[in-house]
């Protein structure tokens, strides 16, 4: 399946999005290291995600300086998904929280420069998130300070004058929800889930960092059970398996799919394989080879993307994966998760 790239302007965008999604925003930076005692000297480890507090973020800026890739870009795993998604033309929409600082006023410009459709809730006591994606050759380490992220309100979500032009009860509509969404906002998540999701507004979901499961699990299998697509890579799916005393991705995906045989699992392996469980049954996807890959940071983001952008034009789910599969091809050939 061949997916064209368009960048739409502000004013094309349609004011009913076909997605809305829920996550982190971050200001991204990505550093290349030379060694693994980069990250042993702040406690972080190789191939891991997670959180971390605001003066070890600040110590890393100050202390690694002049390793950035890059001075910062707009970041969070769902708005990396929504980004990606305007720029293949499907409409889309994004809510989160910033602090009212410099770095929320950095991160408003630069999607208000993407043409994205957003609404942030501004906190004067809280300061914007920050992530750092450590980069040792094709290995990372994904770690960030969630910061006013994690104060996103239900009060607020309820205040949103646009509130019944976004969720538009006459359209086909998903909304997308990742599970970094959820710490100290599992009352918010439920509220958009019971809310918001109906017939023909469906609920996906990321499962996005093992650590999730093991620390979050009632809410994160909560979202699992409401949810009619579930993404996650196969290191995800292990650590739902073991809460389940499941040993194989093949019991995993058939235990999701036993609550409701017309859920959607995918499961990615990075640059190996995806297995798309539906219908009860499991079916494995090669990933064609990519020359010249940069930073798989955004790979999954982006293949989130893809792979929702083919949905939602009610594409067959083969054509799906491949459509996921395509644009994450695209994006780790660059820094960040950023299409050429």
């Amino acid at each position: 399946m061949k997916i064209e790239l368009t960048m739409k302007t502000l004013t094309e965008i349609q004011s009913s999005p076909k997605i809305i999604s829920f996550g982190n925003v971050l200001l991204d930076y990505s550093i290349q290291i030379d060694s693994v005692e980069d990250l042993e000297r702040y406690g972080l480890v190789l191939g891991a995600k997670g959180e971390i507090n605001s003066q070890v973020m600040k110590t890393i800026k100050t202390e690694m300086q002049s390793k950035f890739n890059t001075p910062g870009h707009s970041g969070g795993s769902a708005l990396n998904s929504t980004r990606i998604l305007n720029q293949l033309g499907c409409d889309a929409f994004f809510f989160g929280s910033v602090g009212k600082d410099e770095t929320g006023e950095k991160l408003m410009s630069l999607l208000n420069k993407d043409g994205v459709q957003f609404r942030f809730q501004e906190h004067s006591d809280h300061p914007t998130g920050e992530c750092v994606c450590f980069v040792l050759e094709e290995h990372t380490a994904l770690y960030g300070y969630i910061g006013a992220s994690s104060h996103f309100t239900v009060e607020y979500l309820d205040s949103v004058q646009e509130r019944e032009r976004i969720f538009n009860e006459t359209h086909n509509q998903i909304i997308y929800i990742e599970a970094f969404f959820l710490p100290q906002r599992e009352d918010v998540a439920r509220k958009i889930v019971e809310q918001y999701s109906r017939d023909n507004c469906l609920l996906a979901f990321n499962i996005n960092a093992p650590y999730l499961v093991e620390e979050y699990y009632d809410i994160v299998t909560f979202m699992i059970s409401k949810a009619k697509l579930v993404f996650g890579n196969k290191q995800e799916f292990l650590a739902l398996g073991a809460k389940k005393k499941l040993h194989t991705i093949q019991e995993i995906v058939q235990s999701i799919l036993e609550e409701d045989d017309t859920k959607i699992v995918v499961v990615t392996n990075g640059s190996k394989t995806v297995e798309l469980g539906y219908n009860n049954q499991l079916k494995l996807f090669n990933v064609p080879k990519v020359k010249d890959i940069v930073d798989t940071t955004g790979a999954g983001d982006s293949f989130v993307a893809g792979f929702l952008c083919s949905y939602i034009q009610n594409l067959p789910l083969e054509e799906c994966v491949e459509g996921g599969m395509e644009v994450a091809s695209k994006v780790v050939t660059r820094i960040g998760c950023n299409l050429p």
